[in-house]
């Protein structure tokens, strides 16, 4: 084959279209039974449930749609916006969130507070991103104590799931809140029609029209590499000789898939050392309508976020009944302590209980999920796009890399489908070459 792709998630899913759609010869191999990744989806009695809350930033600017559009397809969305959203921080307040502008205009607020924020985003905006990739939110808000600046720069941190300030990367969030200002509020987030499984189908069912292939229930057990490319890849059923592989896991299981001493030994260092983000999940199948919400509940305290889905798109769940999904972050060093996760399930359990009375008596059914990796990379310094591993593995020509380990643009999934479609031409003018 010209090219194996190796995951099936977002990155995997787009490049192989993308490659597919070049006439290359495509096959990509998925360890799981359904393809996906960290955003498969589940179908069960009338719901459709996808693995957590998944949103894609930008909705049809964003590069989701992007990929989708150059693979030949094209996606309904639901638009969502952040004028339906609810934050809490502080003091246990709640308030709805219009934006930065509606704050610098509105009642609730001081003259101070207002020129304090104006201030703060002024100097933000002004920013070198990647030269302040490695300094954290905390040391520029270091003169602003005021607790609603602060929240609110809490808030867009969360808005990259990064929601310590000590642990932000500035950087990461001056492009990020550059990205968010350049596009009309009603656009800044989208959620396809149906979930993450309209979107999965959109891009498998172009893999398969263009003739690539797709190996369910079929893990890469190694690759083989000699004078610097990869010669061979076994997966347990087969061995495969690709002129190309992308991989497309998280770069933190490399190591896993590669004899001793086939790479830098610090890349490999380097890459099985990034810290994702993690956390624990939970779907909740209600048997009636406990919220009218349509946007997304933030407590920044804990630090959680959750929403009723099927609000927006009733198709997720059966007539009268409704889908709920929440999410607390903890910090990967603590997801394998069995105390850590049931204290913070325990928290968001007593939030969710508090938001929304009545809400447990409503519960069908619940899936709970204990998450290690949530967003490949935590975009903290040192994890910025500009430090994190390129697209092209260090003296190996043939072996591309894509996911949201990587230096793609963007955080979360907009990082796996950004490098993809920068993989994809990086793979094919090398294919192209020799």
């Amino acid at each position: 084959m010209d090219v194996l792709v190796v995951g099936s998630g977002y990155a995997g899913l787009t490049a192989a279209a993308l490659l597919a759609r070049r006439g290359l010869e495509v096959e990509l191999i998925e360890r799981s039974r359904v393809c996906g990744g960290r955003a498969r989806a589940i179908q069960r009695d009338g719901w459709i449930v996808d693995y957590g809350i998944h949103g894609h930033r930008l909705g049809q600017s964003g590069s989701a749609a992007q990929a989708l559009n150059l693979a030949g397809e094209c996606i309904e969305w639901i638009e969502e916006t952040v004028h339906d959203s609810y934050i809490k921080f502080g003091d246990n307040r709640q308030q709805q969130f219009h934006g930065i502008g509606p704050f610098l205009l509105g009642e609730d607020y001081s003259t101070l507070q207002k020129l304090s924020v104006a201030g703060v985003f002024a100097h933000l905006l002004a920013i070198d991103p990647q030269r302040n990739s490695g300094r954290n939110v905390a040391h520029f808000l270091r003169w602003h104590s005021d607790e609603q600046v602060r929240g609110l720069m809490r808030f867009l941190c969360f808005g990259m799931i990064a929601p310590e300030l000590e642990r932000a990367s500035l950087g990461e969030l001056v492009d990020f809140v550059r990205r968010m200002i350049r596009t009309p509020v009603e656009q800044r987030l989208g959620t396809p029609v149906g979930g993450d499984a309209q979107l999965i189908g959109k891009l498998r069912g172009a893999i398969e029209h263009a003739g690539g292939k797709i190996k369910l229930s079929e893990p890469l057990k190694s690759l083989e590499i000699q004078n610097g490319r990869v010669t061979r890849a076994l997966t347990g059923k087969r061995e495969l000789e690709p002129r190309a592989v992308v991989f497309t896991p998280p770069l933190q299981q490399l190591h896993k898939y590669l004899p001793q001493g086939a790479l830098d030994a610090q890349f490999v260092e380097r890459a099985s050392m990034i810290e994702p983000t993690a956390g624990v999940s939970i779907d909740f199948g209600l048997k009636h309508k406990v919220s009218d919400l349509c946007g997304t509940v933030i407590d920044l305290d804990l630090p959680s976020f959750g929403k009723f889905p099927s609000n927006s798109d009733p198709s997720l769940a059966p007539p009268d009944k409704q889908l709920a999904t929440f999410l607390i972050v903890i910090p990967a060093q603590q997801i394998r302590s069995r105390q850590a996760v049931a204290e913070a399930e325990h928290r968001l359990r007593e939030h969710i209980r508090s938001e929304f009375p009545g809400f447990f008596e409503a519960v069908e059914w619940e899936r709970r999920l204990v998450v290690p990796i949530l967003d490949g990379a935590l975009l903290r310094p040192g994890q910025s796009r500009w430090d994190r591993p390129g697209l092209r593995a260090p003296g190996v020509d043939n072996l591309f890399f894509a996911g949201d380990t990587t230096c793609g643009d963007g955080c979360s999934g907009d990082i796996a489908f950004d490098s993809a479609i920068r993989a994809d031409k990086i793979a094919a003018e090398f294919l192209r070459s020799c």
